[in-house]
């Protein structure tokens, strides 16, 4: 039996219609427990990457694309079997719209990353309660990709314009340049946001969640993530830019990096495609976590991670960019 759910209309799960008790049983386990539903978001962009080619450059005197244009991109779609399938695709060059790649995400964070990340080690309240449980509502999202981060912000972005009827610049997830100048507050060459070279104040007190020592993981008050806003902001306002849970950046992540960017804005994206071996679907990661030592706390170190795996340690936050004066 194929259903559709009608999300503007209540779910009636204690209807005694016989009918709608048959609709709504693959909704449970043979237990009699509710089945997490799991959300697929759809949504789409251009890849300005393929357009900035020399072979794509916009023709003006003729109006139109070159002869031979073309853009290499992902298209995404849900077979008869409810599973999400892609392809990479070459696609001829006519008009903007052929930059678009769309892609197919499961909304979800990957609640299971508590005890798999941490093997031999007792976090099944975490991995059963984080992501339900009201007392962890203001706590830092885990368990999310780069992609589902990714994701969030282009809905973001839409249900903002939907909501005040405007176009605006898009929320998106910030580069690394930006993240560090984020983090220092203002203050140049800053080792840690807080200012200062060490991670504890003048009277000994922890100045971020992080790993202390080897096991002592509650000698900053927190054994693993905190609620948000638990240390003193830097001097832009801005809380936990260092430790509780590190950052995805939009900035691929290059070894190299910083003999080639620009000297003004510099930063090195690269959208990785299905078909792209895992060296070009790194990303950059900033601000170390309630499980790193505070090297990692430094404003200046980056680490990285795949852009399709979740950690329990790392999350994110969105920016947009200045409008202007």
């Amino acid at each position: 039996m194929n259903v559709r759910i009608n999300w503007k209309a209540k779910i009636p799960w204690n209807s005694k219609d016989p009918n709608i008790r048959r609709a709504l049983a693959p909704m449970y386990y043979s237990d009699g427990t509710l089945r997490t539903i799991d959300y697929h978001y759809r949504y789409g962009w251009r890849n300005y990457d393929q357009a900035r080619l020399l072979k794509n450059k916009f023709d003006v005197a003729k109006g139109r694309y070159p002869d031979g244009a073309s853009a290499r991109v992902d298209t995404f779609w849900i077979d008869e079997k409810g599973e999400i399938r892609d392809s990479t695709i070459i696609r001829p060059l006519r008009e903007p719209d052929d930059l678009m790649t769309y892609k197919i995400i499961s909304i979800y964070p990957d609640t299971m990353i508590w005890i798999r990340d941490f093997q031999f080690a007792f976090n099944d309240p975490m991995m059963k309660g984080y992501f339900n449980f009201i007392g962890y509502s203001e706590y830092p999202v885990v368990g999310v990709t780069w992609e589902q981060a990714h994701a969030f912000c282009h809905w973001r972005t839409k249900m903002f314009q939907d909501q005040y009827g405007k176009q605006s610049h898009d929320y998106r997830l910030p580069t690394e340049a930006e993240w560090e100048y984020a983090a220092r507050g203002g203050r140049k060459m800053a080792m840690y946001p807080w200012g200062g070279n060490y991670a504890r104040d003048a009277n000994g007190c922890f100045l971020a969640n992080f790993k202390p020592y080897r096991g002592a993981y509650n000698d900053d008050t927190g054994t693993m993530t905190m609620r948000v806003a638990q240390y003193r902001p830097n001097d832009f306002g801005l809380f936990d830019m260092a430790g509780n849970v590190a950052e995805w950046t939009s900035s691929a992540f290059n070894p190299s990096t910083n003999t080639y960017v620009n000297d003004i804005n510099s930063n090195f994206e690269y959208m990785a495609r299905r078909d792209d071996p895992d060296i070009l679907k790194c990303k950059v990661v900033k601000g170390g976590s309630w499980k790193d030592i505070y090297y990692y706390l430094q404003c200046g170190v980056r680490t990285y991670e795949y852009q399709y795996e979740s950690r329990a340690y790392i999350g994110f936050r969105c920016v947009r960019s200045f409008l202007g004066d």
